[in-house]
């Protein structure tokens, strides 16, 4: 009875570690990503300097899931024009501006943690400059860290598309 005992723990145990999703997303109740028409890609911050790689690739894979195009040299030009406070992010005024100018509805931000093993990225909404979503990617399957920025907008992708 008592191997019994120990063998159902350990297969709890087991089971419950394979359940657990590597990737977080903590969004607003009832998000659907698709209530928006246009999203712009900020290029990610990234020490290993592939931010813009990473930026391209994840608005790449947004206009095939059929999303308006953001042009990117306008929204980099408003977050040059507009310092970020690192503390506060974007402010109204320069989330107001990047709707006016881009037809974004929405910007996705990230930064790379320095080992690659996490892509943290946030949705904010241009309209009310509410964070909608925000997430900790991690690799696919075992890996213990992204190999390229293909694969990081790969990720990405997967978990926004989750979003529908």
């Amino acid at each position: 009875m008592r191997r019994f005992a120990v063998g159902l723990a350990a297969a709890a145990f087991f089971l419950a570690g394979c359940a657990h999703s590597r990737t977080i997303v903590r969004a607003e109740d009832g998000l659907n990503i698709a209530q928006y028409r246009g999203i712009g890609v900020v290029p990610f911050k990234d020490p290993r300097g592939q931010g813009l790689a990473i930026a391209e690739g994840i608005e790449s894979g947004l206009e095939k899931m059929m999303f308006s195009p953001v042009d990117p040299k306008a929204l980099q030009e408003i977050i040059s024009n507009y310092k970020t406070d690192s503390r506060d992010g974007l402010g109204f005024e320069a989330l107001e501006m990047m709707h006016e100018k881009t037809s974004a509805d929405a910007i996705v931000m990230g930064r790379m943690t320095p080992d690659w093993n996490t892509a943290i990225i946030v949705l904010i909404e241009t309209g009310m400059g509410d964070q909608v979503m925000r997430a900790a990617v991690r690799p696919p399957g075992k890996q213990k860290a992204f190999s390229s920025p293909a694969e990081v907008s790969k990720a990405v992708l997967k978990t926004l598309s989750g979003l529908r």
